[in-house]
């Protein structure tokens, strides 16, 4: 069946879910839940810890899996999430929240209405960068794409409108595994490299970018990454560095 994925915010306790819940039926460039999280992280959800959160997983704050062995001790962080977190509703169309449901887009939604709603999307992400405030790092999404773009374009059934949108992968809980998760390049050093970490977007030459460090092209990580001492359940695998 595969792993299935919600956005959680650790510190709000709020989540969202996602129209389509496997890592990569939602970590595309174009994906509006993808950037519905772009926006929140302009806003209100800027600074804190924000994941994504896989079922087959059992990463989460230190604090919170104290709480979660006390209340509920027979559930996955997943589910006590979903039963002590509050849900936020958001409009696919308009990428901004909604009061009571999540407005989904629909199937066999028409050409014209498919590059309204792209439009929309670059707009969320052009001329914006995460940034990974516990390791002075930072993505910019625009350069990014475009690097993907020139890289993928001399190759037959690479496809430039499905690139990868990294901040998903980049922040998800990296234990899980399981069908439709991510598996490509460094897919191992990637998923999950700033998972537990304080984001937030940005525009690109906000001041508090100056003391930070572009990461590396392809998502290759760089030597001054350390995974946050604050969080259980780090990753076992040796990390590659990058000099």
């Amino acid at each position: 069946m595969g792993q299935y994925f919600m956005v959680v915010n650790y510190d709000k306790r709020e989540y969202f879910e996602l129209p389509m819940s496997k890592m990569m039926e939602t970590a595309w460039r174009h994906n509006t839940s993808a950037n519905f999280l772009i926006n929140l992280l302009k806003g209100r959800w800027a600074g804190d810890r924000v994941a994504y959160q896989g079922d087959y997983s059992w990463l989460m704050p230190a604090e919170l899996l104290e709480e979660m062995k006390e209340k509920d001790p027979d559930k996955s962080p997943y589910h006590f999430i979903d039963n002590n977190f509050k849900e936020v509703f958001y409009s696919c169309f308009t990428l901004r929240e909604n009061k009571s449901k999540t407005t989904r887009l629909p199937w066999d939604i028409d050409d014209k209405s498919w590059e309204k709603i792209k439009r929309r999307v670059e707009k969320a992400y052009r001329g914006y960068c995460v940034l990974f405030e516990d390791s002075k790092i930072y993505l910019d999404f625009e350069a990014y794409y475009k690097k993907e773009e020139e890289r993928r374009k001399d190759i037959p059934e690479c496809d430039s409108g499905w690139i990868e949108n990294p901040l998903n992968i980049l922040i998800a809980t990296p234990d899980g595994g399981g069908g439709g998760d991510y598996r490509g390049f460094n897919s191992e050093q990637v998923v999950g490299m700033f998972y537990g970490e304080r984001i937030r977007v940005v525009k690109r030459g906000d001041s508090c970018l100056e003391d930070c460090s572009p990461l590396h092209e392809h998502l290759i990580i760089d030597e001054n990454y350390n995974p946050p001492p604050s969080f259980e359940g780090e990753i076992e695998d040796e990390i590659e560095v990058v000099a």
